[in-house]
């Protein structure tokens, strides 16, 4: 009971950091692609390191069963039904959950959408095939823990410095938002320590076994969703000062149907875009690494698009700034 409770706060606390962060795959993308700006990949580098540190620390007290299968095209595809998907609904699954925290409730419906993604997959694509990849294994890929804990530790203490020197008041981070290598790392602390209290409980992996009807410990799962997404609407409420956002305004179709796209994409792979950052790539998994290429090869021909003349006209019906330095730019609070 008290693990679950403290599982609870850990993931409130993780929200939180996501919305204070702006922790988003299509963020990432944009600003890597089009604005040439390294921060958020760097961030990205910073949690995988991180998280592999900590997954090699408490593989030395039991082994990691991770769910892992071989490589074939149907990952591939989910991959980039997953990038697709997020693009099309302005957000991938972590960066909705900063979406609704800056106060886009519309957002909701991405989670609608991919519950019923996850439901549609069986019958679009067959259930011998949404359920090839469901199998557990002890991951191999820890025999380097020494060498990820090292990374780890370096990398955190990287971080932790990089607050210290900081001019900012400790007090102001409260209200102000995050350097996204700050959050990244909280986010890969917290993350961590919420899977040795509870294991696996990502909300897509929630939403994902609801819709195949293998769910275990619905409630605490359930609450950990719910603390997951009221966490980030705490950093919204408690924010002063712009508030970061995505290259679409949100619309109920199109977070429904993005959201539905990435279920689908999820239903081929098994995992989403925080179960591939925070577990499978940092475990070199092959199959999350080739998922998140597939992924990240979606967003970016997604975002081409949304940058092109023809993407700004679709952009433009939809009231979208898409010009390169207003895509992610703040708005009043």
């Amino acid at each position: 009971m008290w693990s679950s409770l403290a599982a609870v706060v850990l993931a409130a606390g993780i929200g939180f950091a996501c919305q204070r962060g702006n922790t988003c795959a299509v963020a990432t993308v944009d600003d890597a692609v089009f604005r040439r700006s390294p921060t958020r990949l760097v961030a990205l580098v910073y949690a995988w390191v991180i998280v592999a540190g900590g997954l090699a620390i408490l593989n030395s007290a039991s082994p990691i069963a991770v769910s892992s299968a071989h490589v074939t095209w149907v990952c591939v595809l989910g991959g980039v039904l997953l990038g697709v998907g997020a693009v099309v609904n302005g957000s991938c699954t972590t960066g909705t959950i900063c979406r609704v925290g800056s106060g886009e409730y519309r957002f909701l419906m991405t989670v609608v959408g991919f519950f019923i993604g996850c439901l549609l997959a069986p019958w679009v694509f067959g259930r011998s095939i949404t359920t090839a990849n469901a199998a557990a294994v002890s991951s191999t890929t820890l025999r380097f823990a020494w060498i990820a804990i090292a990374a780890g530790a370096i990398a955190l203490a990287a971080i932790i410095v990089r607050c210290v020197r900081s001019d900012e008041r400790w007090s102001d981070a409260i209200h102000r938002p995050w350097d996204p290598r700050v959050a990244s790392a909280a986010i890969a602390v917290l993350y961590v320590t919420t899977w040795q209290l509870v294991g696996k409980w990502s909300y897509t992996d929630l939403l994902g076994d609801l819709a195949r009807g293998t769910v275990v410990d619905a409630a605490t799962r359930v609450a950990l969703l719910l603390a997951l997404f009221l966490g980030a609407v705490a950093g919204g409420r408690t924010q002063e000062g712009p508030r970061t956002i995505g290259p679409l305004t949100p619309h109920v179709v199109r977070c429904l149907v993005g959201g539905t796209v990435m279920g689908l994409g999820f239903s081929l792979t098994h995992s989403a875009f925080d179960g591939m950052t925070f577990v499978g790539q940092p475990l070199l998994l092959p199959i999350a690494w080739v998922t998140m290429i597939a992924t990240y090869a979606g967003i970016t021909s997604g975002i081409v698009v949304l940058r092109s003349h023809r993407g700004d006209r679709v952009a433009s019906r939809r009231g979208t700034k898409t010009m390169p330095d207003e895509m992610f730019s703040g708005r009043p609070a």
